[in-house]
């Protein structure tokens, strides 16, 4: 499921704070988060759009900051979020790239 789409041109730098609570049984957090793309046109991986693909949780969230992107281009971002009971839930962004002249 597609919780966030995002769009923004090649230069804008656009923050978004993920929030994993939700997907914590209770007295579990989360450990680690890691964050992947893919183009959609080609089903290729592309981390370019992604600043940080391993961002430091702040407890329960982290920040995943999109930047660059190809002119027209839309990408599937992936966010998976490791508890610290090993599980892993995962959070998708839909960011699309606008072509502007």
């Amino acid at each position: 499921m597609i919780s966030h789409t995002i769009e923004k041109t090649v230069a804008e730098r656009k923050t978004l704070t993920l929030d994993a609570s939700g997907l914590c049984p209770s007295g579990v957090a989360v450990s680690t988060c890691a964050v992947s793309a893919i183009a959609r046109s080609t089903l290729a991986a592309d981390n370019t759009v992604i600043v940080d693909t391993a961002p430091t949780p702040s407890g329960n969230t982290a920040d995943v900051t999109l930047y660059q992107g190809s002119d027209g281009e839309s990408y599937l971002v992936n966010a998976a979020f490791t508890l610290d009971n090993n599980d892993v839930k995962e959070v998708y962004i839909l960011l699309n790239v606008l072509n502007v002249p």
